[in-house]
């Protein structure tokens, strides 16, 4: 996909897309001079990502 395309999909900006390639963090293939992202790269990219938070519903039993 596109710079564009892998920023739609994750919800993240294409700056922080570019960012992310030229920090070494999400893999991109070149074609002439297209930059690509597979899907498989851009969703271990976004795994790589600390999670925040706590998920919905999960409170932690000790909390209450």
């Amino acid at each position: 996909m596109t710079i564009r395309e892998a920023a739609q999909l994750s919800s993240l900006g294409q700056t922080s897309i570019y960012k992310a390639i030229r920090e070494g963090r999400l893999r991109h293939r070149k074609y002439g001079t297209r930059t690509i992202i597979t899907r498989a790269d851009l969703a271990s990219f976004l795994d790589s990502l600390p999670s925040q938070g706590r998920v919905s519903g999960s409170a932690d039993p000790k909390s209450r």
